[in-house]
């Protein structure tokens, strides 16, 4: 072995070493935003489901349809951002549409937070029975 090849081994664990490092992180990093992405997706539907029957009054307790939709998002540890979800006493057909935020600590990133729309639609005449 000559002296220009001493530590070359060396060189290529500590490289090899560095690039699994990488991987592992990056790889954590992708899940913990896929994890949050699911729970914000299911946050959402949730809560645009439960605003949805809110915006008609007969159907819904004396809440609103935005502190509902709060309600249903913080039990599937997310945040409402916003609730589009007018009351409407007529029997049209209405859609609810919630947007819920997970903020989620990415490690050498920081917090991140990954957003999910859902809409929902809600006919009171088949509420009704008609």
């Amino acid at each position: 072995m000559s002296s220009d090849e001493r530590g070359s081994a060396s060189i290529a664990i500590a490289s090899a070493f560095a690039i699994c490092l990488a991987a592992t992180l990056a790889v954590s990093s992708l899940g913990l935003v896929w994890s949050a992405a699911v729970a914000a997706a299911n946050g959402a539907d949730a809560a645009a489901l439960a605003a949805a029957v809110a915006t008609f009054p007969p159907a819904a307790d004396a809440a609103s349809p935005s502190s509902i939709a709060s309600e249903l998002a913080e039990l599937n540890r997310t945040r409402l951002v916003s609730c589009v979800c007018p009351i409407d006493t007529s029997l049209r057909v209405r859609v609810a549409v919630v947007v819920v935020a997970v903020d989620v600590d990415v490690p050498f990133f920081g917090e991140l937070s990954v957003e999910r729309t859902a809409r929902a639609e809600f006919d009171p005449q088949l509420w009704l029975g008609r």
